[in-house]
Protein backbone atom coordinates (compact mmCIF):
# COMPACT_ATOMS: atom_id res chain seq x y z
CA UNK A 1 0.00 0.00 0.00
CA UNK A 2 2.93 2.49 0.41
CA UNK A 3 4.74 1.87 -2.65
CA UNK A 4 1.47 2.30 -4.62
CA UNK A 5 0.98 5.50 -2.58
CA UNK A 6 4.28 6.74 -3.43
CA UNK A 7 3.65 5.98 -6.88
CA UNK A 8 0.53 8.58 -6.68
CA UNK A 9 3.15 11.34 -5.42
CA UNK A 10 1.58 10.68 -1.85
CA UNK A 11 3.88 10.61 1.44
CA UNK A 12 3.64 11.01 5.02
CA UNK A 13 -0.51 10.46 6.35
CA UNK A 14 -2.23 9.53 9.08
CA UNK A 15 -5.76 7.31 9.83
CA UNK A 16 -8.54 8.19 12.09
CA UNK A 17 -10.66 5.79 13.05
CA UNK A 18 -14.79 6.80 12.40
CA UNK A 19 -16.54 3.93 13.47
CA UNK A 20 -16.42 0.25 13.94
CA UNK A 21 -19.58 -2.34 13.46
CA UNK A 22 -19.70 -6.02 13.33
CA UNK A 23 -21.20 -7.65 10.36
CA UNK A 24 -22.39 -10.91 10.95
CA UNK A 25 -20.03 -13.23 7.82
CA UNK A 26 -17.99 -10.42 7.28
CA UNK A 27 -16.18 -9.65 10.75
CA UNK A 28 -15.55 -6.35 11.99
CA UNK A 29 -16.02 -3.32 9.51
CA UNK A 30 -13.63 -0.36 10.05
CA UNK A 31 -14.21 2.94 8.55
CA UNK A 32 -11.37 4.96 8.39
CA UNK A 33 -10.65 8.97 7.47
CA UNK A 34 -7.40 9.37 6.45
CA UNK A 35 -5.60 12.45 5.43
CA UNK A 36 -2.54 12.34 2.91
CA UNK A 37 0.33 14.66 2.51
CA UNK A 38 2.42 15.34 -0.98
CA UNK A 39 5.33 13.55 -0.96
CA UNK A 40 8.44 15.79 0.57
CA UNK A 41 5.52 18.04 2.31
CA UNK A 42 5.77 18.05 5.84
CA UNK A 43 2.56 16.88 8.01
CA UNK A 44 0.70 19.27 9.73
CA UNK A 45 0.64 19.23 13.24
CA UNK A 46 -2.84 20.35 13.55
CA UNK A 47 -3.85 17.49 11.17
CA UNK A 48 -4.87 15.04 14.35
CA UNK A 49 -7.21 18.15 15.71
CA UNK A 50 -8.44 18.64 11.93
CA UNK A 51 -9.47 15.11 11.73
CA UNK A 52 -10.60 14.76 14.67
CA UNK A 53 -13.27 17.38 14.30
CA UNK A 54 -14.01 16.29 10.46
CA UNK A 55 -14.97 12.39 12.09
CA UNK A 56 -18.71 12.89 13.07
CA UNK A 57 -18.98 14.71 9.66
CA UNK A 58 -17.91 11.95 7.96
CA UNK A 59 -19.09 9.43 9.71
CA UNK A 60 -22.82 11.18 9.58
CA UNK A 61 -22.15 11.53 5.66
CA UNK A 62 -21.18 7.77 4.96
CA UNK A 63 -24.76 6.68 6.36
CA UNK A 64 -26.77 9.44 4.65
CA UNK A 65 -24.92 7.80 1.15
CA UNK A 66 -26.08 4.26 2.26
CA UNK A 67 -29.98 5.86 2.40
CA UNK A 68 -31.71 5.12 -0.75
CA UNK A 69 -34.15 8.48 -0.33
CA UNK A 70 -34.55 11.45 -2.90
CA UNK A 71 -34.00 14.70 -1.56
CA UNK A 72 -36.24 16.19 -4.00
CA UNK A 73 -39.46 13.52 -3.25
CA UNK A 74 -41.54 13.57 -0.18
CA UNK A 75 -39.32 11.49 3.07
CA UNK A 76 -42.63 10.57 4.19
CA UNK A 77 -43.74 8.81 0.77
CA UNK A 78 -40.59 7.40 0.24
CA UNK A 79 -40.52 5.92 3.98
CA UNK A 80 -43.72 3.77 3.47
CA UNK A 81 -42.63 2.69 -0.38
CA UNK A 82 -39.12 1.61 0.74
CA UNK A 83 -39.31 -2.07 2.56
CA UNK A 84 -35.97 -2.94 1.65
CA UNK A 85 -34.82 -1.12 5.15
CA UNK A 86 -36.79 -0.46 8.13
CA UNK A 87 -37.76 3.51 8.96
CA UNK A 88 -39.11 5.29 11.49
CA UNK A 89 -39.66 9.31 11.22
CA UNK A 90 -39.72 11.52 13.87
CA UNK A 91 -40.12 15.54 14.76
CA UNK A 92 -36.87 16.17 15.71
CA UNK A 93 -38.47 19.03 18.62
CA UNK A 94 -41.83 17.05 19.90
CA UNK A 95 -40.01 13.74 19.33
CA UNK A 96 -43.74 11.95 18.03
CA UNK A 97 -43.66 9.40 15.34
CA UNK A 98 -44.35 10.69 12.06
CA UNK A 99 -44.23 7.82 9.92
CA UNK A 100 -43.04 4.00 9.96
CA UNK A 101 -42.73 1.57 7.43
CA UNK A 102 -44.08 -2.28 7.65
CA UNK A 103 -40.54 -3.56 7.36
CA UNK A 104 -39.29 -1.41 10.74
CA UNK A 105 -42.17 -2.61 12.50
CA UNK A 106 -41.21 -6.43 11.36
CA UNK A 107 -37.73 -6.12 12.74
CA UNK A 108 -38.67 -4.22 15.88
CA UNK A 109 -41.08 -7.54 16.56
CA UNK A 110 -37.96 -9.97 15.88
CA UNK A 111 -34.93 -8.51 17.78
CA UNK A 112 -36.60 -5.54 20.42
CA UNK A 113 -40.49 -6.53 21.52
CA UNK A 114 -40.04 -10.36 21.60
CA UNK A 115 -42.51 -11.20 18.82
CA UNK A 116 -44.91 -8.71 19.61
CA UNK A 117 -46.57 -7.03 16.50
CA UNK A 118 -48.40 -3.42 15.39
CA UNK A 119 -47.29 -2.72 19.27
CA UNK A 120 -47.57 0.81 19.99
CA UNK A 121 -45.49 0.64 22.78
CA UNK A 122 -42.87 -1.62 21.44
CA UNK A 123 -42.45 0.80 18.77
CA UNK A 124 -41.98 3.66 21.49
CA UNK A 125 -39.65 1.67 23.87
CA UNK A 126 -37.87 1.13 20.73
CA UNK A 127 -37.14 4.63 19.48
CA UNK A 128 -36.29 5.20 23.09
CA UNK A 129 -33.74 3.09 23.07
CA UNK A 130 -32.21 3.69 20.07
CA UNK A 131 -31.72 7.03 20.47
CA UNK A 132 -30.42 6.95 23.99
CA UNK A 133 -27.53 3.98 22.19
CA UNK A 134 -27.11 6.17 19.25
CA UNK A 135 -25.96 9.40 21.69
CA UNK A 136 -22.54 9.37 21.00
CA UNK A 137 -22.87 9.08 17.05
CA UNK A 138 -22.21 5.21 17.33
CA UNK A 139 -24.90 2.80 15.33
CA UNK A 140 -26.88 0.30 18.07
CA UNK A 141 -26.25 -3.08 16.93
CA UNK A 142 -29.03 -5.81 18.05
CA UNK A 143 -28.19 -9.80 17.67
CA UNK A 144 -30.91 -12.26 17.31
CA UNK A 145 -30.49 -14.69 19.94
CA UNK A 146 -32.31 -17.57 17.55
CA UNK A 147 -30.60 -16.51 14.18
CA UNK A 148 -27.44 -15.73 12.36
CA UNK A 149 -28.65 -12.29 11.90
CA UNK A 150 -28.20 -9.15 13.62
CA UNK A 151 -29.66 -5.41 13.60
CA UNK A 152 -27.86 -2.82 12.81
CA UNK A 153 -29.72 1.23 13.69
CA UNK A 154 -28.96 4.42 12.74
CA UNK A 155 -30.24 7.88 13.81
CA UNK A 156 -30.11 10.58 11.02
CA UNK A 157 -30.75 14.37 11.45
CA UNK A 158 -32.43 15.52 8.09
CA UNK A 159 -32.77 19.21 8.11
CA UNK A 160 -36.09 20.76 6.16
CA UNK A 161 -34.21 23.08 4.07
CA UNK A 162 -32.87 20.11 2.12
CA UNK A 163 -35.52 17.62 2.07
CA UNK A 164 -39.36 18.14 1.01
CA UNK A 165 -40.28 18.49 5.02
CA UNK A 166 -42.15 21.08 7.19
CA UNK A 167 -39.69 20.42 10.20
CA UNK A 168 -36.59 18.71 11.02
CA UNK A 169 -36.76 14.91 11.53
CA UNK A 170 -34.86 12.42 13.48
CA UNK A 171 -34.76 9.50 10.61
CA UNK A 172 -34.07 6.08 12.05
CA UNK A 173 -32.62 3.61 9.58
CA UNK A 174 -32.61 0.21 10.34
CA UNK A 175 -30.35 -2.54 8.47
CA UNK A 176 -30.37 -6.17 9.04
CA UNK A 177 -28.04 -8.23 8.47
CA UNK A 178 -28.10 -12.25 7.64
CA UNK A 179 -24.68 -14.47 7.74
CA UNK A 180 -24.92 -16.84 4.05
CA UNK A 181 -26.14 -20.34 5.20
CA UNK A 182 -22.33 -21.31 3.30
CA UNK A 183 -20.96 -20.30 6.61
CA UNK A 184 -22.91 -21.16 9.14
CA UNK A 185 -21.42 -23.71 11.16
CA UNK A 186 -22.87 -27.38 11.22
CA UNK A 187 -24.79 -27.27 14.46
CA UNK A 188 -27.10 -24.02 14.15
CA UNK A 189 -27.90 -22.04 17.33
CA UNK A 190 -31.21 -22.86 17.45
CA UNK A 191 -30.51 -26.13 18.53
CA UNK A 192 -30.67 -27.34 21.87
CA UNK A 193 -27.16 -26.45 23.01
CA UNK A 194 -28.45 -22.95 23.10
CA UNK A 195 -32.41 -23.71 24.09
CA UNK A 196 -31.41 -24.10 28.18
CA UNK A 197 -30.31 -20.29 28.27
CA UNK A 198 -33.19 -17.66 28.64
CA UNK A 199 -32.79 -14.81 25.94
CA UNK A 200 -30.64 -12.50 27.40
CA UNK A 201 -27.95 -15.38 27.98
CA UNK A 202 -28.34 -16.35 24.42
CA UNK A 203 -27.85 -13.17 22.63
CA UNK A 204 -24.65 -13.17 25.13
CA UNK A 205 -23.63 -15.92 24.73
CA UNK A 206 -23.73 -15.24 20.64
CA UNK A 207 -21.19 -12.47 21.12
CA UNK A 208 -19.34 -14.09 23.01
CA UNK A 209 -18.62 -16.86 20.59
CA UNK A 210 -19.03 -14.58 17.23
CA UNK A 211 -17.27 -11.55 18.07
CA UNK A 212 -14.01 -10.41 20.02
CA UNK A 213 -15.84 -7.92 21.83
CA UNK A 214 -14.57 -7.53 25.37
CA UNK A 215 -16.96 -8.34 28.06
CA UNK A 216 -17.45 -4.41 28.93
CA UNK A 217 -18.26 -3.93 25.16
CA UNK A 218 -20.83 -6.37 25.58
CA UNK A 219 -22.60 -4.92 28.86
CA UNK A 220 -21.89 -1.18 27.00
CA UNK A 221 -24.05 -3.31 23.87
CA UNK A 222 -26.59 -4.33 26.08
CA UNK A 223 -27.18 -0.99 27.50
CA UNK A 224 -26.38 -3.14 30.95
CA UNK A 225 -23.63 -2.99 33.79
CA UNK A 226 -20.38 -5.04 33.36
CA UNK A 227 -21.13 -6.25 37.19
CA UNK A 228 -24.93 -7.71 35.35
CA UNK A 229 -22.95 -9.20 31.97
CA UNK A 230 -20.68 -10.68 33.74
CA UNK A 231 -23.00 -12.46 35.97
CA UNK A 232 -24.78 -13.33 33.33
CA UNK A 233 -21.67 -14.84 31.42
CA UNK A 234 -20.88 -17.24 34.57
CA UNK A 235 -24.43 -18.62 34.24
CA UNK A 236 -23.93 -19.08 30.65
CA UNK A 237 -20.68 -21.44 31.38
CA UNK A 238 -22.48 -22.99 34.27
CA UNK A 239 -25.18 -24.08 32.55
CA UNK A 240 -23.72 -24.98 29.41
CA UNK A 241 -20.99 -26.76 31.15
CA UNK A 242 -18.32 -25.36 30.11
CA UNK A 243 -15.21 -23.14 31.70
CA UNK A 244 -13.93 -20.96 29.18
CA UNK A 245 -14.63 -18.57 26.02
CA UNK A 246 -12.96 -20.85 23.55
CA UNK A 247 -14.78 -23.95 25.25
CA UNK A 248 -18.03 -21.81 24.10
CA UNK A 249 -17.36 -21.30 20.85
CA UNK A 250 -16.27 -24.53 19.98
CA UNK A 251 -19.12 -26.30 21.52
CA UNK A 252 -21.47 -23.88 19.47
CA UNK A 253 -19.40 -24.44 16.22
CA UNK A 254 -20.47 -28.17 16.56
CA UNK A 255 -17.21 -29.52 18.78
CA UNK A 256 -16.62 -30.53 22.38
CA UNK A 257 -15.05 -28.12 24.79
CA UNK A 258 -11.18 -28.88 24.74
CA UNK A 259 -9.90 -30.81 28.13
CA UNK A 260 -7.09 -28.55 28.24
CA UNK A 261 -9.52 -26.14 29.46
CA UNK A 262 -11.06 -28.30 31.52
Amino acid sequence: MLQALEGFGLGEGAGYKVYERMVPGRGTEHVMLALLTEKGTQFPRAAPAFMEALAADVRDAVHRASLPLVASRSILSQIVEEQGLGYICLARKSGAVLEVNQRALDLIARYHAGGATQSRSALLDFVSSAQRFTAGGESWQLGHPDRFAALEVHVHVLPKERHVLHEDVHLLSMREWILPSNLRPRRAESSSILEVLPSRKREIALLLARSNRSYKQIADHLGISPHTARTHIQDIYRLLRVHSRPDLTQLLNGGQPGKEDR
